[in-house]
């Protein structure tokens, strides 16, 4: 008997000893999105998932299920959480039945499912997708001149600038498989409201929320719906830490132009196959080959069987889809004017 007792009590200070310990590694607040572009916060306790807050989609069919729930408190077993139950309106008491599920690692970056679907008195379109949160990095200033990188928890490569305004720009997040980036435009600055930022499009390779505080970043990104052909749709997170650029005097040695290439320039009105000799932009490039003789008309490059082109001088919506960044090495089309 007394063998009994003392394992449980023994079981039940383990079983203590790992609630702290999840309570200590979960942060209480997380901010995301699903793939169709609902809002995302998650509130917790540590222990357990107290609220799953869900804007309404901003790419989803009109008449969805509502997939938020409010004070439905979920315990946080090994890093994961399921919750279900129905929800009432109060304006108009029809019901949703809600389910959503999901791990969260030790870091507070969650992935998980969530569905609503039709009950009494409601109407409302089965609503099936895919979520991802981070941390909420906090609330201290984004670092300015400062250049972010980092990894999705793909693997894949994240980077961008927040500039002396306090805006992003140069944005890249890679995407498994070799699909389209999702980049913004170059040059396009997008401003930070309140440590965040939404960027993106369909025309852009997909979607992302953007979270900076200090020198810390995280995120998360859904590839555009239907993705391309010989691609997937894939949703995730990421991480970045910045560094801010010097602000002492500079070195007076002359900096290489940007955009070099390699091969013949066309004349005046012809085209050609060049090769980038160095990691290049599309306005580094057409400042260079004007230097050499050629004004810009177009520049292309094939991408998944597919070109992507940029057009000299055009709206930057019309060259969303040619890449921020041309690394070294890579052949690209070239029409002068």
């Amino acid at each position: 008997m007394r063998l009994v007792v003392v394992v449980g009590v023994a079981l039940a200070m383990l079983v203590l000893v790992q609630t702290q310990r999840v309570a200590a590694a979960v942060p209480l607040r997380l901010l995301g999105m699903t793939s169709d572009l609902a809002v995302l916060e998650i509130r917790t306790d540590g222990a357990t998932l107290q609220e799953f807050l869900l804007s309404e989609p901003l790419y989803g069919v009109p008449g969805l299920c509502n997939g938020s729930t409010i004070g439905m408190s979920v315990p946080i077993r090994d890093g994961g959480f399921y919750g279900v139950g129905p929800k009432q309106s109060l304006t108009t008491g029809a019901i949703t039945n809600v389910v959503f599920h999901g791990t969260i690692d030790a870091n507070g970056f969650a992935l998980g499912n969530t569905e609503a679907s039709p009950a009494s008195g409601n109407p409302c379109v089965r609503h099936n997708v895919p979520f991802a949160a981070v941390p909420d990095p906090g609330s201290a200033p984004a670092a300015v001149n400062a250049s972010f990188s980092g990894t999705t928890d793909k693997g894949d490569a994240v980077s961008f600038r927040v500039t002396a305004n306090g805006t992003v720009t140069d944005l890249s997040v890679k995407l498994p498989g070799g699909c389209p980036l999702i980049a913004g435009a170059p040059g396009v600055e997008f401003p930070l409201t309140d440590n965040a930022v939404n960027i993106g499009s369909p025309a852009a390779g997909g979607f992302l929320r953007l979270f900076v505080s200090g020198t810390q970043a995280y995120g998360t990104f859904a590839s555009a719906t239907p993705p391309p052909q010989g691609c997937f749709t894939v949703i995730g997170t990421f991480s970045a830490r910045g560094v801010v650029a010097p602000t002492g005097p500079q070195s007076t040695t002359p900096i290489p132009p940007a955009g070099g290439v390699v091969g013949p320039i066309p004349p005046a009105g012809g085209a050609g196959l060049l090769v980038s000799g160095e990691a290049s932009s599309a306005p580094g490039l057409v400042t260079h080959l004007r230097a050499r003789g050629c004004v810009v008309a177009s520049l292309a490059v094939l991408r998944g069987g597919t070109w992507s082109v940029y057009v000299n001088g055009a709206p930057a919506i019309v060259n969303s889809a040619f890449p921020s960044l041309l690394d070294a090495s890579t052949p690209f089309y070239l029409r002068c004017e």
